[in-house]
């Protein structure tokens, strides 16, 4: 991509991002770094920047990474790299048809190979989950009644994944459909969720270790524009599935108190928590921005009879589910 300095750093401004360039000389490093550091602790931390610094003290990065900021340097190659990186990467080449809501009832999901359970296409959209929301009078998100600033910024269109809903908002949500419908549906456990993800795979994502391929699949925060997208947007992984990294993270089904999110968000900027392994914990009441969930479908289930020592497997559609 040809680029003058000036058009890069034009369209960071444009974009809500923020620069910092100091090329003064190293005869004035001290009141460099005096400078640079009253700079940043004026910066919001949602604002994302770079900074460039002829000096190169170990304070300026930690207070760059303190302020969400996406690098420090002294190398202004580097930076210049950088700010490309950040114009490629919001420049969408595989463009993706994204999902359009027909029945929001009638839930897309995937037959995972060798496992009794179908997972779902897409994270649960905002459409899918107010027509629950609206048909119970109950477990409304949380920004869907009062404006909240943690909300102010963020895409609450239809096809957008859910946000602003708790680990038994979800549940909920899973029997009400269970019901509607006449089957099985519940979040996926932790060990479902990343063999699913994972599609067959050991490395850190579905296509391997390169993290220069994860703006093909995912948002976060170096091409989401601080937001979260429309749900099948990027690409998906081998199975079909579209937005296992990043978006929102998705809370799992677990045992105890705290309760298991994976996949990343639309903020993360250590690649590590978008990992296929990954997970991180949270309370059961916890709601935010960045959070949302997928769900799975039973197709069978298997019982073991111990007085026997033999096995059922029952498929769910056959069986008549009360919640």
């Amino acid at each position: 991509m040809a680029i003058t300095t000036n058009e890069a750093l034009e369209y960071l401004k444009n974009n809500q991002y923020l620069a910092i360039i100091s090329d003064m000389g190293r005869k004035e490093g001290a009141f460099e770094g005096y400078v640079l550091l009253k700079l940043l602790r004026k910066i919001d931390k949602t604002t994302p920047f770079l900074i460039y610094a002829t000096s190169d003290r170990i304070e300026h990065k930690v207070m760059t990474l303190e302020k969400g900021g996406q690098g420090c340097t002294n190398d202004l190659q580097k930076l210049y790299d950088m700010i490309i990186s950040i114009i490629e990467n919001n420049v969408n080449e595989n463009p993706i048809k994204p999902k359009i809501i027909k029945n929001s009832l009638s839930i897309d999901t995937i037959k995972i190979p060798n496992q009794n359970y179908e997972m779902g296409k897409y994270p649960i959209t905002i459409a899918e989950y107010i027509h629950f929301a609206k048909d119970t009078n109950s477990h409304y998100p949380e920004w869907y009644e009062k404006e909240l600033d943690e909300y102010k910024n963020m895409n609450l269109t239809d096809n957008a994944p859910i946000i602003g809903v708790n680990w038994y908002d979800a549940v909920v949500y899973c029997e009400w459909l269970s019901e509607k419908t006449g089957k099985r549906y519940r979040l996926p456990m932790e060990e479902e969720w990343e063999y699913s993800a994972r599609a067959g795979t050991t490395s850190k994502w579905f296509w391997g270790d390169d993290e220069k391929e994860l703006n093909k699949y995912a948002w976060y925060f170096y091409n989401s524009n601080k937001t979260t997208h429309i749900v099948g947007e990027k690409l998906a992984n081998p199975l079909g599935l579209y937005d296992v990294y990043g978006n929102v993270w998705e809370w799992c089904k677990s045992s105890g108190e705290e309760k298991s999110l994976k996949g990343g968000s639309f903020e993360e900027f250590d690649l590590d928590y978008i990992e296929s392994h990954k997970v991180v914990l949270n309370g059961v009441n916890h709601k935010s921005h960045n959070i949302g969930f997928r769900i799975l479908r039973e197709s069978k289930i298997t019982f073991d009879c111990k007085e026997c020592s033999t096995s059922y497997t029952i498929d769910c559609d056959e069986l008549e589910w009360e919640v």
